[in-house]
């Protein structure tokens, strides 16, 4: 097998992995990336490419498992630069899967509140007959009522006031961003 240093990096890159990482690099300058920015994401795809080889990992065993298990190698506090991470390892993986090396993402089985959610804009359409646009300007109100009354774990605090009370609080929010003022979105 043979190996070579990736250039300018001082990482030695695996097999396979190395063509692929050159291909995703190759495709950020006419996307319109800086080349600041096309040096910072091989700066963070680098390492997770060493980490697979040491892994023994092949190109095909690459998904969104093995880059939360990169990203989790150790204690790390949040920053900024962790999202950008996080955001470049799935690129190059969406890169990966479009040249056709890496599976299709395989769905995953939907959260509880999310089933609730769904459950909720089935009953929209089929019972209350709304068109597909109405659910869709409903939807994030739904959403983010499931959310903050965490649900379905805590339905039994449930009733009619609850939900007119958020609803009211969301439009009086709404009203003062119209307005000008802060809403809880800007905080």
């Amino acid at each position: 097998m043979s190996k070579r240093s990736s250039r300018g990096s001082g990482f030695v890159i695996g097999d396979g992995l190395d063509v692929h990482l050159a291909e995703f690099l190759a495709t950020l300058a006419p996307a319109g990336y800086a080349k600041t920015t096309q040096q910072d994401k091989r700066r963070l795809v680098v390492p997770f490419v060493r980490w697979a080889h040491g892994a023994r990992l092949t190109v095909a065993d690459l998904d969104e498992g093995r880059v939360r298990a990169f990203l989790a190698r150790r204690s790390r506090r949040r920053c900024k630069r962790d999202d950008m991470e996080r955001a470049t390892l799935h690129q190059f993986l969406e890169h990966l899967r479009a040249v056709g090396v890496v599976p299709p993402r395989q769905p995953s089985e939907p959260s509880p509140s999310e089933r609730l959610v769904r459950k909720y804009v089935d009953h929209l359409r089929s019972s209350r007959g709304l068109c597909t646009r109405s659910v869709e300007v409903y939807l994030p109100f739904v959403r983010g009522f499931v959310a903050e009354r965490r649900l379905p774990e805590r339905v039994a605090s449930l009733d009619a006031s609850a939900v007119r009370g958020y609803l009211l609080d969301r439009s009086r929010n709404e009203r003062r961003h119209e307005d000008g003022g802060e809403s809880d979105r800007d905080v």
